[in-house]
């Protein structure tokens, strides 16, 4: 059948398939093979897919497997309409803890987690399985008395070229009080076995698990490292120039207290979500990138009371493809949220104990192929 197919009908048929499907195709024929790992056809396959309406969480419950949520019709979203997959991390990568394992985040069909106790960090495509574990730092023992790291995840093109950001901070010696920082980084899918270290300086203090990511880049809540200014900063990772940047954060939040702050992504804007400890949360967006005047708040609501949910703490939230929904991480569940009439529906998570906390990205399906030097296959099965 591939030879009876003109080549360029067969490249418009599977640039509308799904990548799980292009997965299996490769092992038709050689010719089809060669289509898929094509960077053309990559390309247009991508900028293809962003015109999806499918939504796909990633949910790390802190079990042996991470899980795949893939919404199927996000506008109704009853659990009926959703699918779990679970990616089997245990098995699949030697000695990796389930307890100690934190999602970084993801970025253009990529997720990124890291576990805390080995200090392995390892780069995964939820939909196809392919995997990627990172070397370790071997630079760290040189640095001095280390206190606290940072890791960062992003994209310097769309799907194309990925790197992972480890900005580790130090003092020379315990009774010092200036702090210091170095960054180091490593390209996904190199055959390099080591991280380069970032030669220009850092004169920030990043909270740790605050990141999101817009246009590829990382973006962080933060301080300056040392001085006299202690303001918040919205601090960025140029992934491409890999250079840190900041970016204004609203002045006037800093005079209100009793609020609980994080960043999130909506439609493709920088927001802030407000939680206040009356069970008010407000949502603040830039809506013109870099501009401290467009700060706007688009709306507020109450707090949902349902079940077991705690307080919203989870650092993304975002509007569905094309929609006013709006997904809200809790502790333990996962809500949406339509406000034009404030109705609020849980997302059932799978194995979840009552006791768990749940660490949750929302993940595009892509064709992004991982073929580094310790690249791996995780395997891909329902819940």
């Amino acid at each position: 059948m591939a030879a009876k197919l003109p080549q360029d009908m067969i490249f418009n048929i599977f640039s509308w398939l799904p990548v799980r499907a292009l997965y299996r195709f490769r092992c038709v024929c050689k010719s089809w093979q060669s289509l898929v790992s094509d960077p053309c056809f990559i390309k247009t396959y991508n900028d293809q897919s962003n015109d999806s309406q499918s939504l796909s969480l990633i949910v790390n419950n802190y079990g042996p497997y991470l899980h795949r949520l893939d919404v199927i019709n996000p506008f109704v979203a009853s659990n009926k309409d959703i699918t779990s997959i679970s990616l089997d991390i245990q098995s699949s990568f030697n000695g990796v803890s389930a307890s100690q394992r934190h999602l970084i985040g993801s970025c253009y069909g990529l997720i990124c987690f890291h576990d805390h106790a080995l200090d392995v960090c390892c780069v995964l495509n939820p939909f196809t399985g392919d995997s990627e574990k990172l070397p370790t730092v071997e630079e760290l023992a040189d640095l001095g008395h280390f206190y606290s790291c940072v890791w960062g995840f992003g994209s310097s093109s769309k799907a194309e070229d990925f790197k992972v950001l480890k900005i580790v901070y130090f003092r020379s010696d315990w009774h010092s009080s200036d702090k210091q920082a170095a960054a180091f980084i490593h390209t996904v899918n190199s055959n390099s076995s080591s991280w380069r270290r970032i030669v220009e300086p850092i004169d920030y203090y990043i909270y740790p698990d605050t990141q999101i990511v817009v246009d590829g880049n990382p973006h962080w809540r933060g301080t300056y490292l040392n001085g006299q200014d202690i303001s918040l900063k919205i601090v960025v990772f140029n992934v491409a120039e890999e250079r840190f940047l900041e970016l204004p954060y609203p002045d006037h939040f800093e005079d209100e207290k009793y609020t609980v702050e994080f960043m999130g992504v909506l439609r493709g804007s920088i927001c802030i979500f407000r939680c206040f400890y009356s069970g008010v949360v407000e949502v603040w967006v830039m809506e013109e990138y870099g501009v401290k005047e467009s700060w706007k708040r688009i709306f507020s609501f109450a707090e949902p009371k349902l079940g077991n949910l705690t307080r919203i703490r989870q650092k993304n939230l975002w509007f569905l493809p094309n929609s006013d929904i709006l997904l809200v991480a809790y502790d333990k569940q996962i809500v949406l949220y339509d406000p034009s009439n404030g109705c609020f529906q849980e997302i059932a998570v799978p194995n979840t104990r009552s006791e768990s906390r749940i660490e949750v990205v929302d993940c595009t399906e892509k064709l992004v192929l991982l073929k580094g030097r310790n690249a791996s296959k995780v395997r891909i099965g329902s819940v």
